[in-house]
């Protein structure tokens, strides 16, 4: 497959978008619906000492529409200036502001974010990026770490092939899954 064909691939028709951005200067981001969350929440045992990371966090509504639903801690990682802009924006207006940060970075650096007491069994990672991407990333070495060491991770419209080591659940009509180490 070549790249403009991975690109063609990549492009949402509904929204007009591309699951990421291809640089700082194309990023394009798609939003997740407040129907997403609440059926992450649960599918998902939240626990109060958890840390929900959104990788690609854009504007933070996604952050703030589970945040709403659950009491654990958020990170929302956005490498786009105007959109971690108006995270934080959302953020100072939001009753659960104490609990979510954000930090503008390339998504690879995102443990730099979290507080070194943070232990990977508490670490919940929200991803809606496309199998080739994460392939091509350094991300993608980070997260399996993080997933053998007990870690949960959540992806959207997108399942990853080739983890047959983990654990996860499906939902048909959300298109989420959610791996686990089935060691843990």
């Amino acid at each position: 497959m070549n790249l403009i064909q991975v690109v063609v691939d990549a492009f949402e028709e509904k929204t007009q978008t591309f699951p990421i951005g291809m640089s700082k200067k194309q990023s394009s981001y798609v939003e997740s619906s407040s129907g997403v969350g609440r059926q992450i929440v649960l599918m998902l045992d939240f626990k109060k000492s958890d840390y929900f990371v959104d990788l690609g966090s854009g504007e933070g509504k996604f952050i703030q529409t589970i945040a709403g639903l659950s009491d654990c801690n958020f990170l929302g990682v956005e490498f786009s200036n105007s959109l971690h802009l108006e995270s934080l924006s959302i953020n100072s207006k939001s009753p659960n502001k104490e609990r979510i940060h954000f930090a503008e970075d390339d998504i690879s650096n995102f443990m730099n974010h979290l507080p070194e007491f943070v232990q990977p069994s508490s670490i919940i990672i929200y991803l809606y990026l496309v199998e080739y991407q994460l392939e091509q990333s350094v991300l993608k070495k980070q997260l399996v770490d993080l997933i053998d060491g007990g870690a949960r991770m959540i992806t959207y419209r997108h399942r990853l092939v080739g983890l047959e080591k983990w654990e996860y659940k499906h939902d048909e009509k959300f298109g989420i899954y959610i791996y686990w180490n089935k060691q843990n």
